[in-house]
């Protein structure tokens, strides 16, 4: 590439950066001057978003050379997990595997359909199966690999399990292209509770101690 043209790429690249934080800026500066929080997570936040895909400022977080072949061996298993439910005729065309230190502490596949359980995604069923192995709650330092790109309820199951990384084969829109859509989920938590497709409503917030009991309780454990 030419410098002159290096040059500009690099002005360009930085000006669309600056015009992300002054939005980013201007948004929080409106959230907290104004009522209209929604209106700012809807447009301003899904323009920031769009603008950071639209120049690739988004950048995939890369797979370590030296164990990929490691974290290809395990996805690989995953996707057995998956292959296999399909052929007996067990659940959906998923699976998962969980591992700490090299080592498989938990795998699973899609149990809706045989448990009556729409919860029961592979990676809800291995990170239960991982906890139960692992006898705690907190699964720092684990990884999980799925054979799809996990669900809204899978990921939140991720964050709250505190696993580190996760690696996946097919994604979200290969799920949706065989009737797995879970697009109008992110959809829906973007709209305001009374916009929902489900109807959802608070009612006795006066009343309900249980947060104030928990605050000022001296025997509760954080997670």
């Amino acid at each position: 590439m030419e410098p002159i043209y290096y040059l500009l790429s690099v002005s360009y690249t930085i000006s669309m950066i600056i015009l992300i934080i002054l939005f980013i800026i201007f948004s929080i500066f409106i959230a907290i001057k104004t009522d209209i929080k929604h209106f700012v997570h809807l447009y301003f936040v899904r323009l920031i978003i769009l603008i950071m895909e639209e120049h690739h400022i988004f950048v995939e977080q890369k797979v370590d050379e030296s164990k990929r072949t490691e974290h290809e061996k395990y996805l690989r298993l995953a996707i057995k997990l998956a292959e296999e439910n399909v052929q007996r005729g067990l659940g959906g065309p998923f699976g998962a595997v969980i591992c700490k230190d090299g080592q498989i502490v938990a795998q699973g596949a899609n149990e809706v359909v045989p448990k009556n359980d729409p919860t029961a995604h592979a990676e809800m069923v291995t990170i239960r199966l991982a906890c139960q192995e692992l006898k705690t709650h907190n699964l720092e330092g684990c990884v999980i690999y799925s054979s799809c790109e996990p669900c809204p309820m899978c990921l939140s199951a991720v964050y709250w399990a505190h696993i580190d990384h996760v690696y996946f084969s097919h994604s979200k829109h290969d799920a949706k292209d065989i009737g797995f859509d879970d697009h109008f989920i992110y959809e829906e938590l973007a709209r305001e509770l009374h916009e929902r497709r489900v109807g959802i409503t608070q009612l006795l917030k006066d009343e309900s101690r249980a947060f104030a009991m928990w605050t000022e309780s001296d025997n509760k454990a954080h997670y």
